[in-house]
């Protein structure tokens, strides 16, 4: 009953996006307590397959980031003219702890590389951090997400860990809008032709 549960809680956000990362699920049952149970991994790379030369890919991409982003000069770190984009981009609130009965909620940033081929691109999350703010309790500041995206789901009894499937949930809905919008982006659809002055 409660491995049902887990999946009717991830399928939606699995099942919105047309272009997805790939989530596997291992359960631990040695070593320590605490780090025994269910987990999920989120891969950092997906393959996406459309229509187009690798310089339509390209085009079509940095189209995409400049509608996109709100400084798409300051998000763009590295470029190669039709095969290659990297970027940096941030979301605040995409990862949530409970703590004496509190929910607490982090910013994020994040680094993307694009790699561009005919009829296909890959898209590769090469940097995830995380940051906390500075209390009496910690320093703060950012810190480094490990990749693969690994969150704990369910203790080690199958019961489900709350913040892990929350992080889940956000994380993938997050990089999933992400790359089924960049999938679904056209460069035809901001023609000059399709206003009216």
């Amino acid at each position: 009953m409660k491995k049902i549960l887990l999946l009717l809680l991830i399928a939606p956000v699995l099942g919105f996006a047309q272009v997805s990362l790939e989530v596997t699920y291992k359960q631990v049952t040695e070593g320590n307590k605490f780090y025994q149970g269910k987990f999920a991994t989120v891969s950092p790379s997906a393959v996406i397959e459309k229509d187009g030369t690798a310089a339509e890919l390209y085009s079509s991409t940095m189209n995409w980031i400049n509608e996109t982003y709100k400084s798409p000069e300051d998000v763009i770190k590295g470029n190669i003219e039709n095969k290659y984009i990297k970027i940096n981009g941030f979301t605040s609130s995409l990862f949530s702890a409970s703590a004496l009965g509190s929910k607490f909620y982090y910013d994020a940033r994040y680094t993307i590389e694009f790699r561009f081929k005919d009829s296909k691109f890959k898209v590769d999350i090469i940097n995830l951090e995380q940051y906390t703010p500075p209390s009496q309790y910690v320093k703060g500041g950012w810190s480094n997400f490990s990749l693969p995206m690994v969150f704990k789901v369910e203790n080690r009894k199958g019961k489900a860990y709350k913040d892990g499937i929350t992080n889940l949930e956000a994380v993938t809905l997050h990089f999933n809008n992400l790359l089924s919008s960049l999938k679904d982006y056209s460069i035809s659809s901001v023609g000059s032709d399709d206003f009216d002055f």
